[in-house]
């Protein structure tokens, strides 16, 4: 098939007639580097995406400083070398990564083979277990007070067992 190169003024365009458009920047020797640039007339390299051919990766980067880091270990942010599927590194920042919702609820979901747990916050509480909702099976945090059995613990250690007339709490 064939593709056109089109330049309008303001879009530089490929367009492949009836197949795919593909843009290759080949670069002559195994240890170099391809990079696209993308900027203006005050930083003509704000931001930019590379492939290092040297060590395998793609690198996204802004203002002349990587960002992130994709290589057949898996996504870094704030490092280059990531050794896991994803791989954050804050450097001297305390809060690593912030996750939001904008409902009532936020759950993170820790799963493996056969088991799903969950990490979740709603109603100022923080809530540990197999609910992804504060949950009386869960262990749950409310204001100062931890709740086993409970999601509204009256005290410093509050237990509740349905079942049983011995209650903590």
């Amino acid at each position: 098939g064939s593709a056109n190169l089109t330049y309008d003024g303001t879009d530089l365009k490929i367009v492949g007639g009836t197949d795919n458009a593909n843009i290759y920047l080949e670069t002559p020797g195994a240890g170099n580097t391809s990079t696209i640039f993308f900027g203006d007339a005050a930083a003509s390299n704000a931001g930019y995406i590379k492939y290092d051919n040297n060590n395998q990766r793609m690198q996204f980067g802004v203002e002349a400083s990587t960002k992130g880091t994709w290589n057949a270990n898996g996504l870094g942010i704030g490092t280059t070398a990531p050794v896991r599927h994803l791989d954050v590194n804050s450097g001297g920042t305390d809060n690593v990564v912030r996750f939001t919702s904008t409902d009532n609820r936020a759950n993170i979901q820790l799963s493996d083979d056969d088991t799903n747990r969950y990490i979740v916050t709603e109603n100022s509480a923080i809530s540990l277990g197999s609910n992804s909702a504060l949950h009386v099976d869960n262990l749950n945090y409310v204001g100062t007070n931890l709740g086993i059995g409970t999601t509204a613990p009256t005290e410093k250690l509050h237990v509740y067992d349905s079942t049983s007339s011995n209650q903590l709490g």
